[in-house]
């Protein structure tokens, strides 16, 4: 090789460090996870909500005013109960599944064991799948319409009346009921509390209860009412002669 060939050759390239690329990678892994969980998850749940049917805002109150109608047809239904914000609650149903008739009231019946020492409060939330059975779902008695107080060690009962209408999808052979207690703290406004359910739900607008405004709590520290001491009848020494 002659001087002027050694003119042209290309000076060598330093290496490139591996550094400035993992840099670089953990830059954008963590902003990428970020996107993924602000646009991208919310948009494969509402997706997945479609295609397998669920819906958290069931009960069609024709189907639950309706009277019974004997059918014949029989779906499989099962019973899911679940709890959230580590709330110390046992919470279990009677039955977890049961081949019920389309079109007639049935029953389960739900038990909830305070497993603390203090007083706890929570909101149910239900909801039905597949969607074309939600939408045939009418629920006449439920704890869900209202939220819960329980008391230090205190154990309920609640039963739960349902009916699916006659016009149900023929389609359908299975469906899913389920409940899902979320703790209500102290102080929280219930605003606060809805936005936080619909967070975990991951539906907008998905919870379905409280109904009615819960009952009043009695106060443990004020005195009950004595009853009124009967009036006693006259006697004959007390007549005017």
């Amino acid at each position: 090789m002659n001087a002027s060939e050694d003119a042209i050759q290309p000076s060598a390239q330093p290496p490139v460090t591996s550094g400035s690329g993992l840099l670089i990678v953990l830059i954008l892994v963590p902003i990428a996870m970020l996107l993924i969980g602000m646009f991208v998850l919310p948009q494969m749940y509402q997706f997945w909500c479609k295609v397998s049917g669920t819906q958290q805002r069931p009960n069609n109150a024709d189907v639950a005013a309706a009277p019974s109608e004997h059918t014949g047809r029989r779906i499989k239904v099962y019973f899911e109960a679940t709890v959230c914000d580590s709330l110390p609650v046992r919470f279990w149903a009677d039955k977890t599944s049961e081949e019920i008739e389309v079109g007639v009231d049935n029953r389960n019946l739900y038990h909830f064991h305070n497993l603390s020492d203090h007083v706890v409060r929570f909101r149910p939330v239900h909801y039905v799948s597949p969607l074309v059975a939600s939408t045939q779902f009418g629920m006449k008695v439920c704890f869900c319409f209202n939220d819960q107080v329980m008391q230090p060690g205190e154990t309920k009962e609640y039963p739960v009346v349902f009916a699916f209408a006659p016009s149900l999808d023929e389609r359908v052979k299975t469906v899913s009921i389920c409940y899902t207690l979320f703790q209500k703290v102290d102080g929280e406004a219930d605003a606060e509390l809805t936005k936080r359910i619909e967070t975990v739900v991951g539906e907008k607008g998905a919870v379905v209860s409280p109904r009615k405004p819960p009952a009043p709590e009695p106060d443990p520290e004020s005195p009950a009412t004595p009853a009124s001491p009967a009036t006693p009848a006259p006697t004959s020494e007390d007549k005017a002669p």
